[in-house]
């Protein structure tokens, strides 16, 4: 009997630690196999419908989106006050198609690009992005979002669709793995890249790295490869240039975790703080990123402004935490001048980039204020009931350690320089600058 018993303690704590591991693993994206798409009529929605799915979005935004107070303050747009006119304009949806774009006009009067409705092109990277994530984290509750046959139908995600573009991908990764990169020179260097870097040599002084994107950690093997090889031609030089003008964003481990760490000589340290809305849509969330409770009362240890206590009063959580990055233990141990080059386009991932720089001083920042939005996590997403699409927006409001709200301050650079980051490089005043600060 005792034998019996123990078998099946075994068994059960056997299956239990599987069951865990599964949920912390990475999911493969080639093991989707999705159930055949329901046929059923294509019809378009009828003027009903696609009101139905303007209320759920309104309202959906009303409870849990961070920027309103924001939106006003800047733009003077008092978003939740144009019911009316919105609901009239998207009553005049012709068809499903005019009603996603009439919904991304009025979403684009909150002045947040993150804050739109996926498009087809983007649907099919967010399912797989969020998929691969462990299943216990809220990020991939992301994926099933997109396994619904609403949604499916919607963006056509198939497993022939699926299937072709792991294909198409894996082809691309091999590809890359096989070209070389020749980088042995020095001020010899004049220019080498690929889709999305760019490295050369300004002068025998002066290194530069031009990153247009912050791809996917795991997609960002050629750039990894190319920037490595790069560096490690500049251990001498005095200075380096991280010129990140026009960078939307994408996958802030890009820099966390491969590039200020290839590059640094000691570790830097940034606060922040992050502000949520309550709900079950942010339940998740809440928990596993350990918001607490007590805005208020964190509000009365705090030497804010009272504007921006003002907009904070308005959240029922918050979170207080640091960022921290150390070098790699391949890191060339930079020791020169940094430059990191920004300009209004800089957002998302990319804005954290320079909102890091410029809170810790590990750079500093030359050109135009940053476009904002940098601090926090990913967006959520939440699907319309009648027509399938998805909603993104962000659902929390960051601000640094000194009460600086990110998406009203954005991050202004050490230096003030309009420039064109489409002329040559010998021709920016941008890059004559520095040149010039490095001939003093």
């Amino acid at each position: 009997m005792k034998k019996r018993l123990l078998f099946i303690f075994t068994l059960i704590s056997a299956l239990l630690i599987f069951i865990f591991l599964k949920k912390l693993s990475i999911n493969d994206p080639k093991q989707i196999d999705l159930p055949s798409l329901e046929e059923g009529d294509k019809r378009e929605l009828d003027k009903k419908e696609y009101m139905e799915d303007f209320e759920f979005v309104y309202n959906t935004l009303k409870e849990y989106y961070p920027y309103f107070d924001i939106n006003k303050k800047i733009y003077n747009i008092d978003w939740l006050a144009n019911k009316k006119e919105y609901k009239d304009y998207i009553g005049k949806s012709k068809n499903d198609i005019d009603f996603g774009l009439r919904m991304n006009k009025i979403l684009y009067e909150l002045n947040n690009d993150h804050t739109q409705l996926i498009d087809q092109n983007q649907a099919l990277d967010m399912y797989l992005t969020y998929y691969k994530v462990p299943e216990y984290n809220w990020r991939h509750d992301i994926s099933h979002i997109y396994e619904k046959q609403n949604v499916r139908k919607r963006y056509n995600l198939t497993n022939k669709r699926i299937n072709n573009y792991l294909k198409y991908n894996d082809y691309k990764q091999t590809f890359k793995e096989n070209e070389i990169y020749n980088l042995k020179g020095n001020s010899s260097i004049k220019s080498t890249s690929n889709d999305n870097v760019k490295v050369q040599n300004i002068n025998e002084d002066i290194g530069y790295i031009k990153i247009n994107k912050m791809i996917n950690y795991d997609k960002a093997y050629e750039d990894q490869k190319l920037i490595k090889n790069y560096l490690k031609t500049l251990k001498n030089k005095r200075a380096l240039i991280l010129d990140i003008r026009g960078n939307r964003g994408g996958d802030s481990n890009y820099w966390q975790e491969f590039l200020l760490p290839q590059i640094i000589d000691k570790p830097y340290t940034s606060k922040y703080y992050n502000f949520i809305k309550h709900g079950k849509l942010n339940k998740k969330v809440i928990s596993q990123e350990k918001y607490q409770e007590g805005v208020s009362r964190l509000l009365s240890k705090t030497e804010f402004s009272n504007e921006t206590e003002e907009i904070l009063s308005k959240f029922d959580y918050y979170k207080y935490y640091t960022s921290n990055i150390n070098p790699s233990e391949d890191s060339i141990k930079f020791r020169g001048n940094i430059y990191l080059l920004v300009d209004s386009s800089v957002y998302s991932s990319a804005e954290m980039l320079a909102s890091f720089c410029s809170e810790t001083k590990l750079a500093t920042l030359v050109g135009e204020k940053t476009g904002g939005d940098g601090i926090g996590s990913d967006p959520m997403q939440i699907d319309l009931p009648n027509s399938g699409y998805v909603l993104r927006f962000p659902k929390e409001l960051g601000l640094t350690a000194s009460g600086k709200i990110n998406e009203i301050e954005k991050t202004n650079p050490n230096i003030f320089i309009d420039s064109n980051p489409y002329d040559k490089l010998s021709e920016q005043a941008i890059i004559d600058k520095i040149i010039e600060l490095e001939n003093q």
